[in-house]
């Protein structure tokens, strides 16, 4: 199967501007208590701390209605997710306004626990240089090789999160 190189969002959806009102949305929020292990809903401080606390996550996003996930490096600032990245695929995603899904988690092994995070929000090129410093002084930079010149910015509509724990 070939995919097109260009990102298309045209069949979402836009975002109600209030992140309570979920009346259109899943509900990510489902606990399940077991023998095995509880799963717990995270509330919002605790999901912010934890996206606030990490520096890789993935980006979901659509190519020609089929989901694509990437990782990226990223830094959580004025209530946004920044990362920067090269043109491709992200890029078109963030020049679109596209509808993007953000998760980052952290997992324990030995132990069987995690947690994960979701964010979804609208994709965007940051324009503001002074943003683009901030981000950079605050640590931003890809791991991977390259230019990377281009800073994408999301502001979670959206953010749910949950954790495994015995």
């Amino acid at each position: 199967m070939t995919l097109a190189s260009n990102s298309s969002c045209t069949q979402n959806h836009p975002l109600r501007d209030s992140p309570s009102d979920s009346a259109d949305y899943p509900s990510f929020n489902l606990a399940i208590d077991n023998n095995e292990g509880t799963l717990e809903v995270l509330e919002h401080d605790e999901c912010l701390q934890l996206l606030k606390s990490s520096v890789v996550g993935r980006v979901g996003v659509t190519i020609n209605a089929l989901p694509v996930i990437l990782p990226v490096n990223y830094i959580y600032i004025d209530s946004r997710i920044l990362f920067r990245t090269d043109p491709g695929t992200k890029l078109d995603a963030a020049l679109m306004h596209c509808v993007v899904a953000f998760e980052v988690d952290g997992i324990d092994d030995e132990r069987e626990e995690g947690w994960s995070v979701l964010a979804i929000g609208h994709a965007e090129v940051v324009e503001d240089a002074s943003l683009e410093r901030k981000a950079i002084g605050g640590g931003l930079r890809p791991w991977a090789g390259g230019m990377r010149v281009h800073t994408i910015s999301i502001a979670p509509k959206l953010l749910s999160g949950r954790k495994i724990i015995h």
